[in-house]
C-alpha cells in the first residue's frame, strides 16, 4: 500500500512540473536542478518576446559580442543598447577581481532584461572553460580558481563517473561567477599527432572514448545549471594549421570524415545536444570555412546528422575567416550557411547592420532570421529565464580540488 501511495505522489509531482529535468549522477545525489522552465511557459515567453522585437532587435539576438571592457562603461552601455546582442563572452582582458567581474556580468544581464525593450529577456553570458590550457577563470586576480586538467587526462582515466564530476566542477565554478554557458566540451578526435592547436584538449585518439567522456563531462556541467556547446564541428582533430591564424584544410570526403571525426558529433546529437560550435575548417574539397559553408551547417549538421539545436560559429575574429572576408561578408555568409549564433564578430554593430541590409535587399528572408531567433529565445526561456549565479564558496573550493586530484594523481 505504501508503495502504491509513493507511486501516485511521484506521478503527481511530475505532472505538476515541480521539479526540473535532472541528469542521472551516479554516486552523488546532491546535484543542483537545472533552471529549466516547463514547455507551456517557454512557448508563452518566446511568443511574448518575439512580439516585442523589431528586425534589428531580432538580429542582435544572434550575436554574442566581445570587447576588452572590465566594467559596463558608458561606451559599453551604449553599444549594448545600440546592438542589443543576445550574448556576451567573457575573455581574459575582461577579468579582474571576482566581485568586479561578477558585477559586470550582472549589469550586462540587467541591461538586457530591463532596458532592451523586451521585458525580462536574459543574456547569454559565456566563456571558454574547458580545462587544460583553455581556462579563463584562472585569470581571476584575487581568488584561485580550480585548475582543471586537460580532457586528455580525463579520457585516459576511463572513469565515466569521474568525468561527470570533472564536468560538475567546471559548471559550478563557471556558475559561481555568474556565467551560464561554457563553450565546452571539445569533441575533436586527436587523430593527427602533429595537431598542436587541439592536442590534449581532446579526450583522446579513440572516437568512442571521446564521445563517451564528452557526454559525461557535458552532463556534469549541465547538472550545475550551465549550458554546454560541443565543438569544433565537423572535427578539428586531424589538422595541423591553427584556425586562430589561418584556415586549416582537411582533404577528406564526408565518407572518410564519418569514420572518425564526425562520429562523436553524431553521438552527442543523438543524445540531445543543445548547442554545437562549427569550426573554421575547410573539408570535402571546399575552400570555404565550415562555419560559413551551407553544405556543412545546413546539409550535413542539420540534414544528415539531424541536429535541431543552436549552431554557433567559432570566434569570427579568428584569422581563418577574418583574413579572407570583411566583417560584413562574414556575418551574412554565416547566416546564409545556417548558423544561429555569431560568436565574437570584430564589430557587433557592423555584423548586425550587414545582416539587416541583407534582409532589406532580399538576400536573406526575415523568416530565416525568425527561425534562428525563436530557437535562441526558446533556449533562453528554458535555461536562462530563472537563472541565478552560484555560490562564491564553490569557486576554487576544496571539494573541487579533491575531484581534480583524482585525475592528476591517477586515483
Amino acid at each position: 500500500m505504501k508503495k502504491f501511495i509513493w507511486i501516485i505522489l511521484g506521478v503527481a509531482v511530475v505532472a505538476a512540473g515541480v521539479f526540473g529535468v535532472m541528469k542521472l549522477t551516479g554516486k552523488r545525489t546532491e546535484e543542483k536542478e537545472q533552471p529549466v522552465v516547463e514547455d507551456k511557459s517557454v512557448e508563452e515567453a518566446v511568443e511574448k518576446w518575439m512580439e516585442q522585437m523589431d528586425l534589428e532587435t531580432k538580429i542582435g539576438q544572434m550575436i554574442i559580442m566581445t570587447n576588452e571592457e572590465q566594467d559596463v562603461t558608458e561606451a559599453f552601455y551604449q553599444e549594448l543598447m545600440e546592438v542589443r546582442p543576445g550574448g556576451y563572452i567573457l575573455m581574459i582582458p575582461n577579468i579582474t577581481t571576482f566581485a568586479r567581474t561578477k558585477q559586470m556580468l550582472v549589469e550586462i544581464d540587467r541591461v538586457s532584461r530591463q532596458e532592451y525593450g523586451v521585458e525580462g529577456l536574459p543574456m547569454i553570458l559565456a566563456t571558454d572553460e574547458e580545462g587544460g590550457n583553455v581556462q579563463r577563470l584562472l585569470y581571476v586576480q584575487d581568488k584561485e580558481a580550480t585548475d582543471v586538467p586537460y580532457m586528455y587526462d580525463v579520457g585516459r582515466m576511463g572513469d565515466e563517473e569521474l568525468a561527470f564530476e570533472i564536468g560538475k566542477v567546471l559548471g559550478e565554478e563557471v556558475r559561481s561567477l555568474g556565467l551560464n554557458l561554457t563553450f565546452a566540451p571539445d569533441v575533436d578526435v586527436f587523430s593527427n599527432p602533429a595537431n598542436e592547436v587541439i592536442g590534449k584538449r581532446s579526450f583522446g585518439e579513440d572516437k568512442e572514448t571521446v564521445a563517451k567522456m564528452a557526454l559525461k563531462v557535458a552532463s556534469g556541467i549541465e547538472s550545475a545549471g550551465v549550458g554546454t556547446a560541443y565543438k569544433h564541428f565537423p572535427g578539428h582533430g586531424d589538422t595541423t594549421v591553427d584556425s586562430h591564424v589561418a584556415l586549416p584544410v582537411i582533404n577528406k570526403s564526408w565518407e572518410e570524415l564519418e569514420k572518425v571525426g564526425l562520429y562523436p558529433f553524431r553521438r552527442v546529437i543523438e543524445a540531445g545536444a543543445e548547442m554545437v560550435m562549427v569550426g573554421h575548417i575547410a573539408v570535402n574539397g571546399s575552400e570555404e570555412p565550415a562555419s560559413l559553408d551551407k553544405e556543412v551547417v545546413t546539409d550535413v549538421l542539420r540534414g544528415k546528422l539531424g541536429f535541431a539545436g543552436l549552431a554557433v560559429t567559432d570566434a569570427l575574429n579568428m584569422g581563418a575567416v577574418a583574413e579572407s572576408y570583411t566583417g560584413a561578408e562574414i556575418a551574412v555568409k554565416a547566416v546564409e550557411a545556417g548558423e544561429d549564433l555569431l560568436l565574437m564578430p570584430v564589430s557587433a554593430k557592423e555584423a548586425r547592420d550587414a545582416i539587416v541590409a541583407a534582409v532589406e535587399r532580399g538576400e536573406i528572408t526575415e523568416a530565416r532570421i525568425d527561425e534562428s531567433v525563436k530557437k535562441i529565445l526558446n533556449y533562453k526561456a528554458r535555461r536562462l529565464k530563472n537563472f541565478v549565479a552560484g555560490d562564491e564558496a564553490e569557486f576554487g573550493g576544496e571539494v573541487h580540488k579533491k575531484v581534480v586530484q583524482r585525475v592528476t594523481k591517477g586515483e
